[in-house]
């Protein structure tokens, strides 16, 4: 690399990194996996916080904070927690209103945030549906006995309606027959269909 394009390159880092509004700067993630952000960066440029339709710190922070404390998942399923909890931070990052927190429509926010979930958790190459049945326990458990994970059920069908399509995602794109049939038996579990085809 050449010495001027050196220079306009840290010319640009140092720019980015003490501009005000820079997302990068202000709400990059560390480099191991943490949950900082949800309250240093979203909940700062979307501040909802006691809103009906708040998610960052009731919802986002509190899972992630939940899967970073599983010490029981394997290799792979360390690597998914990681894999998934950058990509739905990183989600959010791209929509934040950076320039007017005020303007933050926090139930556009949350329903924003809840639609990541699908596709950060089947992410080519790190998915859920190729874990081993060991991950799916722990992770089902750390979700499952959670008091605001069954709240939003009987709240509203976006979670269930998340869990769905995760299910059906894995039944077909599992990169194992067993590992497929197994979600699709959870599938038909979910949809009360539990008789033999």
């Amino acid at each position: 690399m050449s010495a001027i394009l050196r220079g306009k390159v840290s010319f640009l880092l140092i720019f980015l990194l003490l501009s005000p509004k820079n997302v990068f700067a202000q709400c990059a993630n560390s480099i191991l996996p943490s949950c900082n952000v949800y309250e240093s960066c979203f909940e700062r440029y979307c501040p909802c916080k006691d809103k009906t339709d708040e998610y960052f710190l009731s919802f986002g922070k509190k899972y992630c904070e939940a899967f970073l404390s599983n010490t029981s998942l394997s290799e792979d399923g360390k690597k998914w927690r990681e894999a998934t909890l950058t990509c739905l931070q990183e989600k959010v990052v791209e929509v934040l209103p950076i320039d007017d927190p005020k303007s933050c429509d926090c139930s556009k926010m949350k329903a924003f945030a809840m639609g990541t979930h699908v596709a950060c958790y089947t992410l080519p190459g790190k998915s859920i549906c190729d874990l081993p049945i060991s991950d799916i326990g722990s992770i089902s458990n750390t979700i499952i006995f959670n008091k605001t994970f069954i709240d939003i059920l009987k709240e509203g069908p976006e979670a269930t309606k998340q869990v769905r399509a995760v299910f059906e995602k894995c039944s077909t794109s599992a990169k194992e027959d067993d590992r497929r049939k197994r979600w699709a038996f959870l599938l038909r579990m979910l949809n009360g269909k539990l008789r033999s085809n």
